[in-house]
């Protein structure tokens, strides 16, 4: 199937497609890989954490000392940490503080609860890992969106946000991260922050309800875009490669598509000068038959010669005399003798050459069996100027056919007639009451 490369709908088309897919494969390979790595960093950290555990029965190290070296590593680990979506600890007076909580823009990572309490008794529970065992498509298609269009629906987000309290309040927790709001139901409200945004209140401050606390800005979102920019390169970097492949091929279709314009004008215009050059040839002949005595004689002998090929004639020049027809309805010669060309020229086509071809012509069947060589250039040049003749009676036209120009015709194709028997033809006699064409191909006369 070919594709027109030069309409720009599907020139697009193919681009987007061929980028979306380029950009999910690339996305799932690397999310695979992030998941890799934030299990083995998962599991140096439960080593880690065990290891300080049995370190610390050992050596007879309180709960209490021994709990704050796991909270410590806990936190150094989350420092370092790139592959964590989100980290949850529980101490032994189960206070619960989530450490981390990048689940909302992570689509890969771990998801780990500890409770310190748990891990002098060495209980299994002491150290969960949530995370997903498999990347799947559906993780990996907001990826993909967001590759796509720049993260801008992010930015979007960053720059119009509005934080407020649900209702009457008091803050009382404020970091560089997060807002805690006391509600006087005594339940919380934590609110992630950017550092870029504005904010409008401040530790131990009374808030109302839909007061807002927080709200995005340009700084906001220009950080945001920075920070997410990254994960567009491989989207933009196929689009290129992508874009500059196929307007290369558009390019080459372009130029093919030129050049082959071009050989079929240069091959219509020597077709035209070819098919100029036949006709100037048959009004040089009829003009030096153009006397009445001439006419006369070369008719008669054309007829006479004629009567030894009526098997081939009829059909399907139908058992009209040859005479007769040059003497009644001239338009109607080319026609006749055209059809008698094209029975000959089409049998021996069929039978020597062997490559079908249903575009064949009259005129591509002639030029084919000279390329061939199974007919002569000479013999061809004739073959032309008959079916030449026959197509400029065969179509309407205000031009009449003459006795003379009717006389060089069947000149033109008695000699056909003859050559073509001494090369392919064998016709049968009519005492064998047989008719019709069969190719035996002879020895070459040429």
């Amino acid at each position: 199937m070919k594709i027109d490369l030069t309409n720009k709908y599907i020139f697009w088309s193919i681009i987007l497609f061929v980028v979306v897919v380029l950009t999910t494969v690339n996305n799932y390979y690397f999310y695979q890989y992030m998941k890799y790595l934030s299990v083995q960093d998962s599991i140096k950290l439960k080593k880690q954490l065990e290891l300080i555990a049995k370190d610390c029965g050992e050596n007879n190290i309180t709960n209490s000392t021994c709990e704050r070296f796991l909270i410590d590593s806990v936190y150094n680990w989350s420092s370092r940490s790139i592959y964590n979506r989100s980290l949850q600890l529980t101490t032994h007076d189960r206070e619960i503080t989530h450490i981390k909580d990048l689940a909302y823009k992570r689509a890969i990572g771990s998801n780990i609860k500890i409770d310190t309490g748990l891990f002098f008794t060495s209980n299994p529970n002491a150290y969960q890992d949530n995370s997903q065992e498999d990347v799947s498509l559906i993780q990996i298609l907001p990826t993909v969106y967001r590759s796509i269009t720049l993260s801008l629906g992010d930015v979007y987000k960053s720059l119009t946000k509005e934080n407020k309290a649900t209702a009457d309040g008091k803050i009382v927790h404020y970091e560089n991260r997060y807002i805690i709001i006391e509600y006087a139901d005594k339940t919380m409200d934590k609110i992630k922050i950017n550092k870029y945004d504005t904010l409008y209140v401040k530790n131990g401050d009374i808030v109302k309800a839909k007061q807002v606390l927080v709200s995005g800005n340009i700084h906001s979102a220009l950080n945001t875009f920075t920070r997410m920019f990254p994960r567009s390169r491989p989207f933009l970097g196929y689009l290129l490669i992508v874009f500059i492949l196929l307007t290369i091929s558009k390019k080459r279709e372009v130029a093919y598509q030129d050049s082959i314009a071009l050989i079929e004008e240069e091959k219509e215009k020597a077709q035209k000068q070819f098919e100029e050059e036949i006709r100037r040839i048959n009004d040089e002949a009829a003009k030096k038959l153009d006397t009445f005595k001439k006419i006369e004689e070369e008719e008669n002998h054309v007829c006479k010669q004629f009567s030894k090929f009526d098997n081939i004639l009829n059909p399907p020049v139908n058992t009209i005399n040859i005479k007769d027809l040059l003497n009644s309805n001239l338009n109607f010669v080319g026609t006749a003798f055209r059809q008698v060309l094209e029975k000959i020229i089409f049998k021996i086509y069929d039978d020597k050459i062997a490559t079908p071809d249903s575009n064949r012509t009259l005129a591509s069947a002639i030029f084919r069996l000279e390329k061939e060589r199974l007919i002569s250039k000479k013999l061809s040049q004739t073959l032309h100027a008959v079916r030449i003749y026959g197509n400029d009676f065969t179509h309407y036209s205000d031009k009449h056919a003459t006795k003379t120009e009717a006389l060089v015709a069947a000149m033109n194709l008695l000699s056909i007639l003859e050559e073509i028997e001494s090369i392919y033809i064998d016709t049968p006699t009519q005492t064998k009451k047989q008719s019709g064409l069969r190719i035996v191909k002879k020895a070459k006369k040429r």
